[in-house]
Formats: structure tokens, C-alpha cells, sequence
């Protein structure tokens, strides 16, 4: 009966100790609250290029997202962002959740997403097709992490690579320059 509880004794304490450990450090580094999001950013005009918008035609994106997945009937959710002048420059997050609402058990690579800038001198749209994402988890001590291995798309008919080279899911947005 001693060695019993003895055992339990000591099974206690290296469960405390180990929880100790583990409850005093924090999974900052992750990083992997949005990795699955795509991330939109307009070129500012800039008088050497002349590709970019000016804060005028950026004040109302207008975005539409179409499930492509079989695991629903097709449906279009639409949704209007209207920038203050300040925050053109800043990334627009495209995610299960942003800007539009979670359906279903629908991810981000169960769409396609259409944006629309009507007040761009001419109007422009783009269209973002064949959304893949591929990641797992990944334990370090106490930390378990979502990786992103693989994140790509296609921009009107051309591939992009969003994946982050250091492997950390740092953001690389798409920059959206005039048409």
C-alpha cells in the first residue's frame, strides 16, 4: 500500500513538474492563427510607375467569394469594404472567416474570390482561382504549430507562390497593381 502511493506521489509530482514547464511558456511563435488567410494589397499610385490607384479608387472593394467545393451547393457571398484614406496601403485578409462569415466546414481553398474596385479609373477586377493550401502540425516541447508547406493560387490565369520561404506562415500578400 506504502509503494502505492509512493508511486502516486511521485507519478503527481512529475505530472506538476512537467505541467509547470510546459504552463510557463507560451506558443507566440506560432504565428499560425491565420495561415491559412490570403492576404490583398493595392499599389499605392506612384507617378514612376503609373500602375498603381490612388486612395479615391480604393475606398470601396467590393469582394465576392463562390464556393467551388462539393461539399456544398455552389452559392456567392458578397461583401463591400469601404477604406478610409488612411488605410489604403494596408493588407485586406481573405480567410474562412474575414471579411466574409464561416459556412459550413467550407476553408479558404473552397473558393474562389472575385475583387472589384468600381471606382478605379477603368474599373478593375481580379480573380483569384485554384486556392491550395497544404500544411501540418509540428511539436516542439510544450508547442504544437500549424505549417503551411505549400500555399498557392492563381491571379487572373497566372500562378502565385505565397508560401512563405522561411517557413515561419509570414504573410506574403498579393500586391494588386492596375491592369
Amino acid at each position: 500500500m506504502a509503494t502505492r502511493f509512493s508511486l502516486g506521489i511521485l507519478f503527481l509530482g512529475l505530472l506538476l513538474s512537467l505541467a509547470a514547464c510546459c504552463g510557463s511558456s507560451t506558443c507566440d511563435d506560432c504565428q499560425d492563427a491565420h495561415a491559412d488567410a490570403i492576404y490583398l494589397q493595392f499599389s499605392v499610385d506612384s507617378s514612376a510607375t503609373g500602375n498603381g490607384f490612388r486612395a479615391a479608387e480604393l475606398d470601396t472593394i467590393q469582394l465576392i467569394r463562390q464556393a467551388v467545393s462539393e461539399k456544398v451547393t455552389p452559392r456567392r457571398d458578397t461583401t463591400r469594404i469601404v477604406l478610409r484614406r488612411t488605410a489604403v496601403a494596408d493588407s485586406i485578409r481573405l480567410d474562412r472567416t474575414l471579411p466574409f462569415p464561416a459556412r459550413d466546414t467550407l476553408v479558404t481553398e473552397d473558393y474562389t474570390y472575385s475583387i472589384l474596385l468600381p471606382n478605379a479609373k477603368p474599373a478593375q477586377r481580379y480573380e483569384l482561382t485554384d486556392v491550395n493550401i497544404e500544411g501540418s502540425f509540428e511539436a516542439d516541447g510544450c508547442c504544437t504549430c500549424y505549417r503551411n508547406r505549400v500555399k498557392t493560387l492563381q491571379l487572373d490565369g497566372r500562378p502565385l507562390d505565397l508560401t512563405d520561404p522561411a517557413g515561419n506562415n509570414g504573410i506574403v500578400p498579393i500586391r494588386l497593381t492596375r491592369k
